[in-house]
């Protein structure tokens, strides 16, 4: 169990929103979280990544719609928990999502912002750093709004304008995760292709496809891990 996971785990979710859903990853992780919830809503821009969502997740109590977080089409106070995770880096502009979040968010009702966070990582989670920033980097050329991974202090930075009563600021790190895993190393080299592909026929982008070659090369070297996770939790004041 992790410290979100012994965070949460006495306590109701009630009525969720989860921001820039994107597949529904973090909506799967919420239902477990909790002692128990009344229903989730999982919002993002993206139409077929809400369309993935719904198709594994969407159930009576838990639903997905297509929705901007700057823009939310959502009541004053009408959540008791909103949430966000490892999404603030493909947002435009971070600050007016988090306004709304607060917005829609019930006086005394729980945020919860978890992001990993790119300094004071192991070199074997540098890996990791390195492998996002260049995914980020090859995102930038199609046009894709992807920031490279934020360092601690600017997460909290993010935060700390929203004035949050009873913040808490915990970190969560991979510790049960074999560097070496060949199935997740299986997994990167095909993601690697996957982005390679995006620029191999663009002459002025060709410097990208040996950056990715020389990541690879660092994992299959010293191996790879995710880079810790910052979690931040606060209340709205009553």
């Amino acid at each position: 169990m992790d410290k979100l996971e012994e965070r949460l785990k006495n306590e109701s979710g009630g009525k969720i929103l989860d921001v820039a859903t994107g597949k529904g990853g973090f909506v799967e992780r919420l239902t477990g979280l909790f002692k128990d919830f009344d229903s989730i809503l999982g919002i993002d821009p993206a139409a077929n990544r809400i369309g993935e969502a719904t198709a594994k997740l969407a159930k009576d109590n838990i639903q997905f719609a297509v929705m901007n977080g700057e823009n939310l089409a959502l009541e004053n106070d009408s959540f008791d928990t909103v949430s966000i995770s490892n999404s603030l880096h493909h947002l435009v502009r971070v600050e007016p999502v988090l306004s709304e979040m607060k917005r829609v968010l019930k006086p005394g009702g729980q945020i919860i912002v978890c992001e990993a966070f790119s300094d004071n990582q192991s070199e074997v989670q540098m890996s990791g750093v390195l492998m996002h920033h260049w995914w980020a980097e090859v995102d930038r050329t199609q046009g894709v709004s992807h920031n490279d991974t934020y360092t601690r202090q600017s997460l909290i930075d993010f935060i700390r304008p929203l004035e949050l009563e009873g913040l808490e600021i915990f970190e969560i790190q991979e510790t049960d995760r074999d560097p070496r895993d060949e199935e997740l190393a299986k997994q990167l080299k095909q993601i690697y292709q996957e982005y390679t592909a995006k620029v191999e026929a663009q002459p002025q982008n060709a410097h990208l496809i040996q950056k990715g070659r020389d990541i690879l090369a660092r994992m299959d070297k010293i191996g790879f891990l995710w880079p810790t996770e910052l979690c931040l939790l606060g209340r709205k004041p009553t």
